[in-house]
């Protein structure tokens, strides 16, 4: 920010921020110039900075909460495959005397619980093409940025860990839910 010294000194009379100069130098100069102002104010303590430096160290403090909140985001769609096995088992509940019918006329339980398999995957996979849409959508600007160092094989690993994580969900309670007597349910019916 450029605002006149006077200004500056009435509202903050103990800052020495005023003793930035900003200097604009073009490639082949620099170097000269450089030398030339470190050798003039060494007795000053002189310190120069190039304008991409300064402004990486600024953007790593948005480095940081982007990294934090790319985790915390993980492990939110991470507990969602947890909603997602937790859906299994209502589902499978709420089903069990179609599952006890289908054993009945003759289903092995590896086929029905392929049927189940996949049937949620698909719901798995359209989960996790959803949120991972709105998570590039909200990451757009990031990515055009030139200062901002995106991360892609974190996001791939967080992605696959949720991929991961919801077949085994759906594999073990499927299996789990499969070993109960399916035939034994219809006698209530």
């Amino acid at each position: 920010i450029l605002i006149d010294e006077d200004i500056f000194l009435e509202h903050f009379p103990s800052s020495s921020g005023i003793h930035v100069f900003l200097i604009d130098a073009e490639g082949e100069n620099k170097e000269e110039l450089e030398s030339g102002l470190m050798r003039s104010f060494r007795n000053t303590g002189l310190d120069l900075t190039y304008t991409a430096d300064r402004l990486a160290e600024f953007n790593s403090v948005e480095n940081t909460y982007l990294s934090i909140f790319l985790l915390l985001g993980g492990l939110g769609m991470i507990l969602g495959t947890v909603g997602l096995g937790l859906s299994l088992v209502r589902n499978i509940q709420d089903r069990l005397q179609e599952l006890g019918i289908l054993r009945a006329v003759g289903f092995g339980k590896n086929t029905i619980l392929k049927m189940l398999t996949r049937e949620h995957i698909i719901l798995l996979g359209f989960g996790t093409l959803i949120g991972t849409a709105g998570a590039f959508v909200a990451t757009i600007p990031s990515i055009f940025s030139e200062f901002i160092d995106a991360s892609w094989q974190t996001a791939l690993i967080i992605v696959g860990l949720i991929i991961i994580n919801g077949l085994i969900w759906i594999y073990l309670i499927g299996k789990i839910s499969l070993g109960k007597d399916l035939v034994g349910s219809l006698r209530t019916e």
